[in-house]
């Protein structure tokens, strides 16, 4: 439902190195400095291309831990609040009703590389702004986001998803008074 494998981070690294032909050249040279290294360190270059491949699966597999429990927990407040049930004893049909919606929520108020404006994702390649104004656009994205699913549910004609949003709010203004 595209909520893993979004890592802002590496997703913004990647696409660094493709956006620009400075990144791209020193990507490449880097890369036949490996390969040169690895020919004549008999393998060594390909353990630390796994090294290094390893990180990055580690990195993501925390990203996208937070990311799984968030949505099982979405899953399971929707469950209840829809059909009275967990997510478990749900049928097929009640599963697939609100698994995109839980999928879009997860999606909009936690941080998602794939989800960055191209305004941000152009600036970045600004040496001076970095990665930084792409990371500093998903936190206000994602506290607009926030905000704006628990006015929408506390509007819900549903009293389960009125709560929910209560709550959201409850827990987005608290965490907003103490950030400041």
């Amino acid at each position: 439902l595209g909520i893993i494998n979004q890592s802002t981070s590496l997703g913004m690294m990647r696409d660094m190195f493709k956006d620009a032909n400075w990144e791209s050249a020193m990507e490449i040279r880097l890369n036949r400095d490996v390969e040169g290294l690895a020919k004549k360190a008999t393998g060594a270059g390909k353990q630390a291309k796994r090294g290094v491949r390893f990180l990055e699966d580690l990195y993501q597999a925390e990203d996208d831990f937070f990311k799984i429990v968030a949505y099982e927990k979405e899953l399971n407040r929707y469950s209840k609040a829809y059909f009275g049930k967990s997510k478990g004893e749900l049928s097929p049909e009640e599963l697939g009703e609100i698994e995109q919606v839980v999928a879009n929520n997860v999606k909009n108020i936690y941080p998602n590389y794939s989800r960055v404006g191209g305004i941000f994702k152009k600036l970045r390649r600004n040496p001076f702004v970095g990665n930084f104004v792409s990371f500093r656009a998903e936190v206000f994205r994602n506290t607009f986001n926030t905000v704006d699913l628990a006015f929408n549910e506390m509007k819900s004609d549903n009293p389960e998803l009125r709560k929910l949003g209560a709550k959201r709010m409850a827990y987005a203004t608290t965490y907003l008074g103490a950030k400041n």
